[in-house]
């Protein structure tokens, strides 16, 4: 029987991928002119900020109890402290490599 971690975190893989895969489509759509790229930022922004935090809440929240709720503890502050990082990696990338901004809030780390 797998344990309550490894079942939460695959629930919070699969949130992500079909978040990941939305915006995918949403940059072949704009790649293919069906949308135009400001469309695409505003919804990439909205999956980023909004659909992918709610999807991942979703997930691992069904799971959460008051008798496991310190085991997941590491999971919310892994969480917090990989998308700092993966934001401030975002954000030196563009700079270093002059690419257009993604038009998301600025978030200070």
């Amino acid at each position: 029987m797998p344990s309550a971690i490894a079942t939460s975190a695959l629930g919070a893989f699969q949130a992500s991928f079909s978040v990941l895969l939305t915006l995918s489509y949403g940059v072949l759509a704009s790649r293919l002119g069906i949308i135009s790229s400001g469309t695409a930022k505003d919804v990439s922004s909205l999956c980023v900020n909004i659909f992918l935090p709610a999807l991942l809440i979703t997930k691992i929240g069904s799971e959460i109890n008051t008798h496991n709720f310190t085991n997941y503890v590491p999971v919310f502050i892994w969480a917090f402290i990989y998308h700092a990082i993966s934001l401030s990696f975002g954000k030196a990338a563009e700079k270093v490599l002059k690419l257009p901004s993604c038009g998301c809030p600025r978030v200070h780390v």
